[in-house]
């Protein structure tokens, strides 16, 4: 297949601890996190698939029922399953990738805490804000690899699989190419490295089908799509140097659309000039769900969603806000004000 990039010796040690409890499994459990994108879809197929070939029962789940329209092209999506609630499925081990901590995994963690508890537990993951919550026999230790390097954590499964020697079929390849170029924007963000660019190239010489993950990510969506994304961009404001928008359940139910099919907003609003910070507010019962993304030098929307019990990159991250609309804007205040001391702190002036 011509592979260019060879696991280094993190990578070989970290695939050699977390190898034990996966080949003493037969079944295994993989949830993804609520309101999931590409990498969470796609890294979970992706060694789902690359387990499969190796003789495990995999199931992957959707921790709240839903799979995102853009990534139910890829090959497996038909076989997800939608977790309603009530005990989790059968299985000797846990594999949780691209969640930063295991309330991301939203009922499917708060119901089955005891059984996350129990182990054995093990976590792939990216996120610099990770909590390392895998265990194997009430340890941590060997449980739980985070690489911040790492442009995604489908980045970090390829890896993991040449580490382990296990083969990439083309359904692999093209659900961890899916993630990749979910978490980079098309390998355009500066957490794309020459590292991530070898990956495709494998990915790619392995029967990656580009063209397909191009097009659903990133070329097509469907009328009501475009629909929310006019109301979402009508209503774009500024609080400071913040530009927000939301999207509510009224809004949802006027275009048709579904809460997933807002992905990519968030993306086409933060490259507005004068935006230090971007937020999309997601409405939800008694809270809402904020996206942050920043394309500012000195600006860390991690550490600004850590001071709301979020988390995530350096320039793209989340939170959560109880409350109603004076909490959203108390919130937005906060994050203008937080902006700019970053920015203060960084020597940056801010501009007029």
């Amino acid at each position: 297949m011509g592979q260019v990039v060879e696991p280094d010796e993190t990578y070989r040690e970290r695939a050699a601890a977390l190898w034990p409890a996966i080949a003493a499994a037969r079944r295994i459990l993989c949830p993804f996190h609520i309101n999931a994108d590409p990498d969470a879809v796609g890294s979970t197929l992706g060694i789902c698939h690359l387990l499969a070939g190796a003789g495990k029962a995999v199931t992957v789940v959707a921790s709240d029922g839903e799979v995102p329209a853009t990534t139910r092209f890829l090959p497996g999506a038909g076989d997800i399953a939608r977790y309603g609630g009530g005990p989790l499925p059968d299985a000797d081990l846990i594999l949780a990738l691209d969640s930063s901590d295991p309330e991301r995994l939203g009922d499917l963690f708060a119901i089955g805490r005891e059984r996350f508890a129990a182990g054995p537990t093990l976590v792939i993951d990216h996120h610099v804000t990770n909590t390392r919550f895998g265990t194997v026999d009430g340890e941590a230790a060997g449980a739980n690899f985070v690489d911040e390097r790492a442009a995604a954590t489908a980045e970090m499964v390829y890896l993991l699989a040449r580490a382990w020697g296990l083969p990439l079929a083309p359904e692999a390849a093209t659900c961890l190419l899916a993630g990749v170029y979910g978490d980079t924007l098309s390998l355009q963000t500066t957490s794309t490295t020459p590292r991530t660019l070898r990956v495709v190239a494998d990915l790619l010489a392995a029967g990656a089908d580009l063209t397909g993950v191009v097009n659903n990510l990133y070329r097509t969506r469907p009328y009501s799509a475009v629909r929310l994304w006019g109301a979402i961009l009508s209503r774009a404001a500024w609080s400071g140097q913040v530009l927000w928008s939301e999207i509510t359940p009224e809004m949802l139910a006027e275009a048709g659309a579904g809460d997933g099919e807002a992905g990519g907003a968030i993306n086409f609003l933060t490259g507005t000039v004068g935006a230090r910070v971007t937020v999309l507010l997601h409405r939800g019962e008694g809270e809402w769900r904020a996206g942050l993304r920043t394309l500012a030098e000195g600006v860390d929307v991690a550490a600004i969603a850590a001071r709301f019990g979020g988390g995530g990159h350096r320039k793209a991250a989340g939170c959560r806000i109880a409350g109603g609309p004076a909490e959203r804007d108390a919130f937005l205040r906060a994050v203008d004000e937080l902006t700019a001391g970053q920015i203060a702190d960084c020597g940056l002036r801010i501009a007029d």
